[in-house]
């Protein structure tokens, strides 16, 4: 699994969830969605680590926020 170095810039806790509004390696903004109880503590300025697994990755379109989804193959579920 690939791995980066992030800083947290914005936690945005909604409920049961919180959205991390991260920076990554060479100022790539990101978001990531997490239960409460994992991102809790996190704050502005913390530094993680990131850990992805691929097969759980969902990718929208910046400007319109229309899912963009994988064309699936043979191999693949």
């Amino acid at each position: 699994r690939p791995r980066f170095a992030a800083r947290v810039f914005l936690p945005e806790p909604l409920g049961n969830v919180t959205i991390l509004n991260i920076l990554a390696e060479r100022d790539s903004r990101l978001k990531m969605v997490l239960p409460h109880e994992e991102a809790h503590r996190l704050k502005a300025d913390d530094i993680l680590t990131c850990e992805v697994d691929l097969a759980q990755v969902c990718l929208f379109a910046g400007e319109s926020g229309t899912a963009i989804r994988r064309s699936r193959t043979e191999n693949s579920p």
